[in-house]
C-alpha cells in the first residue's frame, strides 16, 4: 500500500510526494549511486544479461539492506518509485542481453533518464525486457509512477506480459486495480468540491449545513487503494496554489498527512495456528534453502505469532524537482531530514557515497550534514536473493 502524486510549484517547477506502507519492516536507508555507475547483472541469472553505465546519479531509498532502490530522485531531477500491484505480469524475455530484472528497474530508470519522453521511447523501442523469476514475480508485483522536472508525469504497469505506458494527468498513483480504472473511478466524485454546500429545504425545511467543509462530505476516508487515489487527487487540485518550492514541500507533507496510516488500524485478520514445517511447506524451495537452519531452529512453534500482518505508513519523502533534494520522514519521528542531491555531486561526496547506505538521522535537523552523511554502511550482497526460475 502506498500513496504517488504530484504539486506544481507556480512559475518555479515541481515536487512529488510518496508514502511507503508495508507490514514487514523494511528496514530501509538513504542509498546513492554516482554518474557513472557501472550496472551489471551477473547475479540476475544468465536471462537478465543487459548491463549500462549510469548518466545521472541518485539517491533514494532501499529495503532490507540491500541495493535495491524502492523510490529515489536523479539529478536531472527525474523520479520513480516501486508501488504494489497485485496481478502484474512481468515481460518474457526473449533477448538475454535485454533481459532486466524487475527489482533493478527503478535503478535503471533513474541512472538512465532525465524526462518522462526518454523512460516512454526506450520502452516502447525494446531498449529492454523486463522479466523476473517466478519467485521475485510473486514477491515484487510492482508498477511505477515517473516524474519530470517539466511537470510530465506516466505510469508504467505490467499486464499480461506486455509493459503498459500511461500519460497520467492527475500525478497520482496508488495500488491496484490498474491505473485507467483509477482514473475512471474519479467519475464518481464529481460532487466534491472545496466550498461548502449551500442550505437545503426538505418538505418545507430549510436544513443547513453542520459546519465548513462539506463540500468534501463524500471524499473516502478508508486507507484502500481506491480512496487514497481520490482523496490524493482531490487534495493536490483543491489545495490553494504554492508559489515557492519550500511552499510546495511543505503541501507535499500535509498532503501525505492525509494518507498516513498508523501501526494496528489496517491488519489481516488471525489465519490461525502454523507450525514451523507448514510455513516451511509453503515456500518456494528457492527461498526456503535461502533460510539458515540456525534462523529455523529459532522460529517459534506457532510462526503465526511472529508473521507481519498490520500495514503501516513506515516513511514518506517528498522529492523536489527543481533543488534536486530528498526529504524524508520516518514512522517513528515526526522529523524531516534532507539530502540535497546537486550539493553532493558539486563537492564530489556523491562520489564517495556510489553504493552506500546511510541511516535516516531524525535527531539533526533540516540538511542531512557530511557527518551524518559519513556514517555509511555496506549493503547486503544481492547474491542473497532467490532468482533461480
Amino acid at each position: 500500500m502506498c500513496t504517488d502524486f504530484q504539486i506544481h510549484v507556480e512559475n518555479q517547477g515541481y515536487v512529488s510526494g510518496r508514502s511507503m506502507e508495508f507490514a514487514l519492516n523494511l528496514n530501509s536507508k538513504f542509498f546513492f549511486r554516482k554518474a557513472g555507475h557501472k550496472f551489471t547483472q551477473e547475479l540476475w541469472g544468465k536471462e537478465f544479461g543487459f548491463s549500462w553505465t549510469g548518466t545521472y546519479g541518485f539517491v533514494g531509498m532501499n529495503s532490507f539492506d540491500l541495493p535495491i532502490v524502492t523510490d529515489g530522485i536523479n539529478t536531472a531531477g527525474l523520479s520513480t518509485g516501486t508501488l504494489w500491484l497485485p496481478g502484474s505480469q512481468y515481460q518474457t524475455i526473449t533477448d538475454p542481453s535485454k533481459g532486466l530484472c524487475i527489482d533493478n528497474f527503478a535503478a535503471w530508470i533513474l541512472s538512465s533518464f532525465a524526462t518522462c519522453a526518454d523512460v516512454k521511447a526506450a520502452l516502447k523501442d525494446n531498449v529492454v525486457e523486463v522479466g523476473a523469476s517466478t519467485v521475485v514475480t510473486n514477491m515484487l508485483p510492482l508498477h511505477f509512477p515517473v516524474h519530470d522536472s517539466d511537470g510530465n508525469c506516466i505510469v508504467i504497469e505490467f499486464t499480461g506480459g506486455k509493459v503498459m505506458i500511461y500519460d497520467n494527468p492527475v500525478g497520482t498513483l496508488t495500488n491496484q486495480p490498474e491505473f485507467p480504472w483509477q482514473l475512471n473511478n474519479l467519475r464518481n466524485y464529481t460532487s466534491l468540491s472545496p466550498y461548502d454546500v449551500d442550505e437545503v429545504t426538505f418538505n418545507g425545511l430549510e436544513v443547513t449545513q453542520t459546519g465548513h467543509g462539506t463540500g468534501l462530505s463524500n471524499i473516502p476516508g478508508d486507507p484502500t487503494p481506491p480512496s487514497r487515489f481520490v482523496r490524493a487527487t482531490v487534495m493536490t487540485s483543491f489545495a490553494d496554489p504554492v508559489k515557492t518550492m519550500d511552499e510546495g514541500n511543505n503541501l507535499a507533507f500535509h498532503v501525505l498527512n492525509t494518507v498516513d496510516i498508523p501501526k494496528g488500524i489496517v491488519a489481516e485478520k488471525p489465519k490461525g495456528s502454523m507450525s514451523k514445517q507448514e510455513f516451511l511447506a509453503k515456500l518456494p524451495k528457492e527461498l526456503s534453502s535461502l533460510i539458515p537452519e540456525e534462523l529455523i531452529s529459532k522460529l517459534p512453534d506457532d510462526v503465526s505469532s511472529i508473521m507481519p500482518t498490520k500495514d503501516y505508513t513506515q516513511w514518506v519523502v517528498v522529492r523536489d524537482a527543481v533543488r534536486k533534494t530528498y526529504s524524508a520522514r520516518f514512522y517513528g519521528s515526526q522529523q524531516v531530514r534532507t539530502v540535497n542531491l546537486m550539493e553532493l555531486e558539486k563537492s564530489g561526496m556523491l562520489e564517495k557515497l556510489d553504493g552506500m547506505l546511510v541511516p535516516f538521522e531524525p535527531n539533526g535537523f533540516g540538511d542531512m550534514t557530511e557527518t551524518e552523511l559519513s556514517k555509511t554502511e555496506q549493503p547486503k550482497s544481492i547474491g542473497e536473493l532467490p532468482r533461480v526460475n
